[in-house]
């Protein structure tokens, strides 16, 4: 940490902001810090000027301690494997679930999918390390334990299949960062390839590795390498087909979602929304006012630094409310896809502490407005 200047003795953290603006002064900060901690103080988002600190506990949404989260505490403390996921890591990204569960496969492929990135496949190493006394070794091969890894990619059966494959891959165990990354990596080289059927035939492969096991253990019926590919190439095949022919089946968005309605007469709809990047903490928020007629009357943009999403998400509102209020937007509508962000500003529930103080300025700048409307 830096040495405090000495004429900074008596300064306060209010010294380093810009109100009016609620943001940082980042030509102060860069002055008496070190950029890792610049960076890491323009995460903290800012309230209101009539915002009071207060104590929170950063273990729960709400900022309440209670005594479950307080043994989650202590227990990621003294076993730091079970540490919840980061920033960095894969399974704390929207975008890898949404990913997932818009992937045009069976339900019981992604639902499979889903319990791998979690790692909640019941394997053996995953049933004895659950206090099951049961051998960890694969039954298969009796090589090595028996984790979701070996299951699908690492035991002879396993990378024999893969040989087979259409795909003429096979993962090494050397460096292997696990089936979570792994699934992240294929999928972020398969959309730069604009190559989301690969994704989709891949997770048909882990799907028939993990019921080829399950038919060995359970029934012990013994199945060729190939007749794995076999069958997930068939069953690939055959559900893209049906996507195909019909294409609205797999589709949960309803028929008019993303058409803009416009306001009523004498009123301004403003639709904000922020986009932020996981591996750099930052967001671009903008806000767009439009009439009834549709016709563009005002607008703002601008980037900063925010963690996580939720911060982003309120900033852009509030920014939104900043820019209504300067240029005398009264009778106003503000239209986000952030649906908890909303239900809490119209229920006036600031139930997650990260962006409790934004939300809160938020409702602050409301008395300045004559009508206002939060709506998805």
């Amino acid at each position: 940490m830096s040495e405090r200047p000495y004429e900074c003795v008596n300064s306060l953290v209010a010294h380093l902001l810009d109100c009016p603006n609620r943001e940082w002064k980042n030509d102060k900060l860069r002055t008496l810090f070190s950029n890792e901690e610049v960076e890491e103080i323009k995460l903290i988002p800012i309230g209101g000027p009539n915002t009071k600190d207060e104590l929170v506990w950063a273990s729960t949404k709400d900022g309440n301690y209670s005594v479950k989260s307080g043994y989650k505490a202590v227990l990621e403390e003294n076993y730091p494997s079970t540490t919840p996921t980061t920033s960095n890591d894969p399974r704390s990204d929207k975008k890898l679930w949404r990913c997932i569960w818009n992937l045009k496969v069976t339900p019981k492929v992604r639902n499979f999918i889903w319990k791998a990135c979690h790692n909640a496949i019941a394997s053996y190493e995953n049933l004895f390390s659950r206090h099951i006394h049961i051998s960890r070794v694969c039954g298969r091969c009796g090589e090595g334990n028996e984790s979701l890894e070996h299951i699908l990619f690492f035991c002879p059966f396993a990378q024999a299949v893969w040989r087979m494959s259409g795909f003429s891959y096979c993962p090494r165990m050397e460096g292997f960062p696990g089936f979570c990354k792994w699934f992240y990596s294929i999928r972020e080289v398969c959309l730069s390839q604009n190559y989301e059927e690969g994704l989709c035939q891949l997770s048909f492969l882990c799907w028939h590795l993990w019921k080829a096991r399950n038919k060995w253990i359970f029934s012990g019926i013994k199945e060729e390498p190939i007749d794995v590919w076999k069958a997930s190439d068939c069953a690939f095949l055959e559900f893209s087909s049906v996507v195909r022919l019909n294409p609205s089946s797999h589709s949960s968005r309803p028929p008019n979602e993303g058409t803009w309605t416009p306001p009523p007469n004498e009123w301004i709809k403003a639709n904000c929304d922020a986009l932020w990047i996981s591996c750099s903490q930052i967001a671009g928020i903008a806000s767009v006012f439009r009439n009834e007629s549709g016709s563009i009357v005002g607008g703002s943009s601008r980037r900063g630094c925010f963690s996580p999403v939720s911060i982003a998400e309120a900033e852009a509102v509030r920014s939104c409310l900043i820019y209504a209020k300067s240029n005398d937007f009264m009778k106003i509508f503000v239209e986000s896809d952030n649906k908890s962000l909303i239900h809490r500003l119209n229920n006036r529930s600031f139930s997650d502490w990260k962006s409790a103080s934004i939300e809160r300025d938020i409702c602050s700048l409301i008395p300045f407005l004559r009508v206002l409307s939060f709506l998805l």
